[in-house]
C-alpha cells in the first residue's frame, strides 16, 4: 500500500530561506548509526538527519538502529519531523536528500510492522500524537494509524471524527475503513447524516472496505437515500457486499439503497 497522501507536501511548508541555497549536504561522516539512533533520540538534529538519509537510502545498518533502539523518543521525534519538519521541537536546515516526496514516503515506512520503529512503540507514540495540539501532527499520526492497521486505535480514530480541523476528519474516516473494524460503523454513519459531499464519498468508501459489516446498519436507514457519491459506490467493484447482493429480502438498485 502506498504511503503517500495528503500529508506529504507538510515538510516543504518549513523549509527556512537557508535551505534555498544549502543544497548541498554536509558529509554523513562515519559515526555508526546506533550511536546516530542514540544522539537523535535526544533531540540532536545533525545525528538526525544523518540517520534518516541513511534509512531513505535502505541501509540495513540504519534499520536495525532505529529497530533495535528502546526509546519512544526518537519514533517521537521522527513523527513531528514528517508532519511539521522540526525535530525535538527546533527547526533545522533539512539536507537536500531529506526534502523529496519519496524520502518522506520511507520515513512512514518505518513506522510499519517489520520495516524499522517496534511495532508496538509505533502503535503507542501515533495513538499518542493523534490528540496533539498541532493539527499536522494529528493528521499525520491519524493517517499512520491508518496503515498499520490495529483495531485499538478504533476509538482514537472515531473521536478525530469530530475533530476542529476538515483535513484530520477526512484523514479519520479514511484510516477507519483502511482498519477495518465494524465497531467504527455507527459513528461513520452519525457523520454521514451530515456530511458534505466530499466527507459523504470518503465516508461511503470507508463503509466499502468494512463490507458486510456494514450492510444491515447502512441499508435501514438509507434505504431510499440519494445521493451522487451513493451512486457511485454502490456502482463500484465489491459493492454491494456479498450478504447484500445474495439477499432476496432486501434487492439493490443501481440509484439508491431502497
Amino acid at each position: 500500500m502506498a504511503l503517500s497522501d495528503s500529508t506529504s507536501n507538510k515538510t516543504n511548508a518549513n523549509i527556512t530561506p537557508e535551505q534555498t541555497t544549502a543544497d548541498v549536504a554536509p558529509p554523513i561522516g562515519i559515526t555508526p548509526p546506533q550511536i546516530l539512533a542514540q544522539d537523535a533520540a535526544t533531540g540532536r538534529r545533525g545525528a538526525a538527519w544523518r540517520l534518516m538519509v541513511w534509512s531513505i537510502e535502505n541501509d540495513p545498518r540504519a534499520i536495525v538502529a532505529v529497530s533495535s533502539l528502546d526509546d519512544d523518543r526518537l519514533a517521537r521525534h521522527l513523527l513531528e519531523f514528517i508532519a511539521v519538519g522540526t525535530w525535538a521541537g527546533k527547526p533545522f536546515v533539512v539536507p537536500l536528500p531529506l526534502r523529496s516526496a519519496y524520502a518522506r514516503t520511507r520515513l512512514r515506512t518505518l513506522f510499519l510492522p517489520g520495516a524499522g520503529i517496534d511495532s508496538i512503540r509505533a502503535e503507542r507514540v501515533t495513538l499518542a500524537a493523534a490528540r496533539d495540539p498541532r493539527p499536522p501532527m494529528r493528521e499525520t499520526a491519524i493517517y499512520l494509524l491508518g496503515i498499520i492497521g490495529s483495531p485499538r486505535a478504533t476509538p482514537v480514530l472515531i473521536e478525530a471524527l469530530n475533530d476542529p480541523v476538515p483535513s484530520v476528519r477526512l484523514q479519520a474516516i479514511k484510516a477507519l475503513g483502511r482498519v477495518g473494524d465494524p465497531a467504527a460503523v455507527p459513528a461513520l454513519l452519525s457523520v454521514l447524516r451530515g456530511a458534505d459531499e466530499q466527507t459523504g464519498g470518503q465516508i461511503f468508501s470507508a463503509l466499502v472496505r468494512l463490507g458486510n459489516a456494514a450492510v444491515p446498519p447502512f441499508a435501514a436507514p438509507y434505504r431510499c437515500w440519494y445521493r451522487p457519491s451513493a451512486t457511485q459506490t454502490i456502482q463500484s467493484p465489491g459493492w454491494p457486499p456479498r450478504a447484500l447482493s445474495n439477499s432476496a429480502s432486501q434487492p439493490w438498485c443501481r440509484c439508491c439503497a431502497c
